[in-house]
């Protein structure tokens, strides 16, 4: 198993969240219908969880 220091892990925390907010503004410059929208931002907060991360505040 790797080992992940705690810089790492914010790194991973900022980018997940950061792809979850572009997954909104996709849903809204580009008309991603809300199933789309809503599985994806489920399977990321689903992994961050799994990770130990917190990225929706």
């Amino acid at each position: 198993m790797v080992e992940v220091d705690d810089a790492t892990f914010k790194e991973i925390e900022n980018e997940l969240r950061d792809i979850i907010n572009w997954i909104k503004v996709f849903e809204e410059e580009y008309d991603l219908p809300a199933e789309v929208v809503n599985q994806l931002r489920t399977r990321l907060e689903g992994t961050a969880k799994k990770l130990g991360l917190e990225v929706i505040k």
